[in-house]
Protein backbone atom coordinates (compact mmCIF):
# COMPACT_ATOMS: atom_id res chain seq x y z
CA UNK A 1 0.00 0.00 0.00
CA UNK A 2 2.99 2.48 1.15
CA UNK A 3 4.66 1.47 -2.23
CA UNK A 4 1.61 2.66 -4.36
CA UNK A 5 0.97 5.92 -2.41
CA UNK A 6 4.58 6.77 -2.79
CA UNK A 7 4.25 6.05 -6.93
CA UNK A 8 1.57 7.74 -6.53
CA UNK A 9 3.13 11.14 -5.27
CA UNK A 10 6.65 10.56 -7.23
CA UNK A 11 4.30 10.80 -10.60
CA UNK A 12 2.59 13.77 -9.20
CA UNK A 13 5.92 15.13 -8.35
CA UNK A 14 7.39 14.62 -11.63
CA UNK A 15 4.11 16.14 -13.49
CA UNK A 16 4.44 19.33 -11.21
CA UNK A 17 8.13 19.91 -12.43
CA UNK A 18 6.88 21.11 -15.69
CA UNK A 19 5.18 24.71 -16.23
CA UNK A 20 1.60 24.45 -16.04
CA UNK A 21 1.64 25.50 -20.14
CA UNK A 22 3.53 22.56 -20.97
CA UNK A 23 0.67 20.20 -19.43
CA UNK A 24 -1.89 21.47 -20.86
CA UNK A 25 -2.88 19.33 -24.08
CA UNK A 26 -1.69 21.08 -27.36
CA UNK A 27 -5.59 22.50 -28.36
CA UNK A 28 -5.94 24.09 -24.65
CA UNK A 29 -2.01 25.29 -25.06
CA UNK A 30 -2.35 27.37 -28.49
CA UNK A 31 -5.96 29.09 -27.04
CA UNK A 32 -4.18 30.06 -24.09
CA UNK A 33 -1.24 31.57 -25.85
CA UNK A 34 -4.12 33.09 -28.44
CA UNK A 35 -5.50 34.77 -25.37
CA UNK A 36 -2.54 35.71 -23.99
CA UNK A 37 -1.63 36.91 -27.50
CA UNK A 38 -4.73 38.95 -27.65
CA UNK A 39 -4.49 40.37 -24.38
CA UNK A 40 -0.93 42.43 -25.30
CA UNK A 41 -2.29 43.32 -28.77
CA UNK A 42 -5.34 44.94 -26.66
CA UNK A 43 -3.03 46.69 -24.48
CA UNK A 44 -1.00 48.18 -27.08
CA UNK A 45 -3.90 48.99 -28.97
CA UNK A 46 -5.29 51.48 -25.61
CA UNK A 47 -1.77 53.04 -25.17
CA UNK A 48 -1.83 53.97 -29.09
CA UNK A 49 -5.61 55.36 -28.51
CA UNK A 50 -5.43 57.20 -25.39
CA UNK A 51 -1.81 58.62 -27.18
CA UNK A 52 -3.22 59.77 -30.32
CA UNK A 53 -6.59 61.13 -28.49
CA UNK A 54 -4.22 63.06 -26.05
CA UNK A 55 -2.64 64.21 -29.35
CA UNK A 56 -6.27 65.76 -31.01
CA UNK A 57 -7.12 67.22 -27.96
CA UNK A 58 -4.03 69.15 -27.08
CA UNK A 59 -4.16 70.52 -31.14
CA UNK A 60 -7.91 70.82 -30.45
CA UNK A 61 -7.15 73.84 -27.66
CA UNK A 62 -4.64 75.48 -29.23
CA UNK A 63 -1.01 76.60 -28.86
CA UNK A 64 -2.45 78.87 -26.07
CA UNK A 65 -1.97 75.56 -23.55
CA UNK A 66 1.64 74.81 -24.83
CA UNK A 67 4.46 75.01 -22.10
CA UNK A 68 6.02 78.33 -21.50
CA UNK A 69 9.72 78.45 -22.00
CA UNK A 70 11.20 78.28 -18.73
CA UNK A 71 13.99 81.26 -20.03
CA UNK A 72 14.03 84.36 -17.31
CA UNK A 73 11.32 87.63 -18.45
CA UNK A 74 13.61 89.74 -19.68
CA UNK A 75 12.65 93.88 -18.93
CA UNK A 76 10.74 95.11 -21.81
CA UNK A 77 8.74 91.83 -20.95
CA UNK A 78 7.25 93.30 -17.66
CA UNK A 79 8.09 97.11 -17.32
CA UNK A 80 6.20 100.01 -18.61
CA UNK A 81 7.79 100.85 -22.05
CA UNK A 82 9.17 104.57 -21.41
CA UNK A 83 6.71 107.53 -22.17
CA UNK A 84 8.00 109.71 -24.97
CA UNK A 85 8.31 113.23 -24.51
CA UNK A 86 7.77 116.02 -27.04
Amino acid sequence: MHSLLAATVLILAEEAKKPLIMRLDGAMRAKVLAALAGLVILGFLMIALTWLGARMTRRYMGPKLKPLSSAPARDDEWTRPPEEED
